[in-house]
């Protein structure tokens, strides 16, 4: 029992101190917390702002560096795929440069101080031409990863007009506009007698079918001539070893000149479109004359980027 009353005696001293230092606590004014002195209030701000300008200034550079990566990058794409341009298409567009020079030769009659100078100014075009002519940026990148796909699926139907453009533009600048204007007068005769040859074929094969009369043979000629589309030279090759197939002509066009049962023999005939091989276009013919040298560096020892770049800084 007395173990007891002594707990409960504790613990109502307890309860009564408790109270006191609460009644204590309330009757104590609070104690006001105090100001920093306003020199280290505006040090504490300079140092805040000058962690957010330096994580600013940190994420910039990074930024920074990522592009600068990013460019190195795309540089190195660019060549590379400048070099799988010029390395593939190299060897066949020389060939038809050195066609194209030989009968720059001939008919504008050309000096031997003119054929070098000619030479010389060919090379660089030739490596422009066959993919060398890439500048060093994104936006040109582009246009080199079409230009790769587009010859993957199937190259131009006609390169040839892309080195006679650009032999004309050396004869214009670079000589006289006379020479220019004899190269190009020759490139549309060629042209035209190569559509007339085309034409003539196209109409013997309808000829051996449907037994035209020579006025037919006439109209059709001039009708072919008048509505010729490039891609019907593609066939013509292909005729040559399978003549079941003929070029879609426009069949109006053919039929009005034909007779009822020339009209039913002429609806038998497939007309298809054909496929583009990989080297087509760059076909010269049998016999090649090609005496014409070209003064050109090889693509694996020069790169036309880095020359179009060093040409740049020193300017």
């Amino acid at each position: 029992m007395m173990r007891v009353f002594a707990r409960c005696i504790f613990a109502c001293l307890m309860v009564c101190c408790l109270a006191e230092g609460a009644a204590a606590q309330q009757a104590a004014p609070a104690a006001k917390p105090k100001k920093k002195p306003a020199a280290d209030v505006q040090a504490d701000q300079a140092k805040k702002k000058a962690a957010q300008a330096k994580k600013r200034k940190a994420r910039a550079a990074a930024r920074k560096k990522a592009a600068e990566m990013a460019e190195e990058a795309a540089q190195a794409a660019i060549k590379l795929q400048q070099a799988n341009l010029v390395n593939q298409f190299h060897p066949q567009y020389e060939r038809l440069f050195k066609v194209e020079l030989a009968f720059v030769k001939r008919i504008c009659k050309l000096s031997d101080e003119q054929q070098k100078q000619l030479s010389e100014l060919a090379g660089p075009a030739l490596i422009n031409i066959a993919g060398g002519n890439v500048a060093g940026d994104a936006a040109k990148l582009r246009v080199v990863q079409q230009q790769v796909a587009v010859r993957r699926r199937g190259i131009p139907a006609n390169p040839r007009k892309n080195v006679q453009k650009a032999i004309a533009n050396l004869l214009e600048e670079h000589f006289s506009e006379n020479f220019a204007a004899t190269y190009q007068n020759e490139i549309d005769a060629r042209n035209e007698s190569h559509k007339r040859a085309s034409a003539l074929f196209l109409v013997g094969f309808l000829d051996e079918r449907l037994v035209l009369t020579e006025e037919q043979r006439t109209k059709l000629t001039d009708v072919l001539m008048r509505t010729w589309q490039d891609d019907w030279f593609r066939a013509i090759r292909y005729m040559r070893s399978n003549n079941h197939y003929f070029p879609t002509v426009p069949d109006r066009s053919v039929s009005k000149h034909l007779t009822p049962r020339q009209k039913l023999i002429w609806r038998g005939i497939q007309k298809v479109n054909f496929g583009r091989n990989h080297n087509e276009g760059f076909d010269v013919g049998n016999v090649v004359v090609d005496d014409f040298e070209i003064v050109a560096p090889k693509p694996d020892q020069e790169d036309p980027v880095d020359a179009d770049a060093e040409a740049a800084d020193s300017e």
